[in-house]
C-alpha cells in the first residue's frame, strides 16, 4: 500500500517549489517532458504510474526515463535525484553570491 492509499501515512511535502524545479529544468536544460518525468520520480512513482498520470505507454516512459537519465550522465533514480538536488544547491548558492554582491555596503565612519 502506498502513502497516496494508507490514511496512516503522512504525505511530505515536495522537497523543491515549483519556481525551484524551474531554475533547475532551465540550468540542466530539461524539456517540459523531462520536467514531468523527474518530478514524479521525485514522487517515488513506478513507471506504470507515471505512463497512467501522463497518459502515455510505460515504454514511453521507460523511453524518456533513459533518455533523462543519459542526458544529467546519472545511472538511475537515485542518481537522478541526487543530480537535481545537486543542481538545486548550486542555483541556490548562486543566487545568495549575487544577492550579496547587490548588498550596498554601509559607508564607514572615519575617526
Amino acid at each position: 500500500m502506498s502513502a497516496a492509499t494508507n490514511p496512516k501515512v503522512r504525505r511530505l511535502d515536495p522537497l523543491l517549489t515549483n519556481r525551484q524545479w524551474l531554475k533547475v529544468a532551465r540550468r540542466l536544460a530539461l524539456s517540459e517532458r523531462e520536467l514531468q518525468i523527474a518530478k514524479l520520480i521525485f514522487d517515488d512513482l513506478r513507471q506504470t504510474a507515471i505512463a497512467t498520470r501522463l497518459g502515455i505507454s510505460p515504454h514511453t516512459v521507460r523511453t524518456h526515463m533513459e533518455r533523462l537519465y543519459y542526458k544529467l550522465d546519472v545511472k538511475s533514480r537515485v542518481g537522478l535525484v541526487l543530480r537535481v538536488l545537486r543542481e538545486q544547491r548550486a542555483a541556490a548558492e548562486q543566487h545568495s553570491r549575487q544577492i550579496s554582491s547587490k548588498k550596498p555596503q554601509r559607508p564607514r565612519l572615519v575617526r
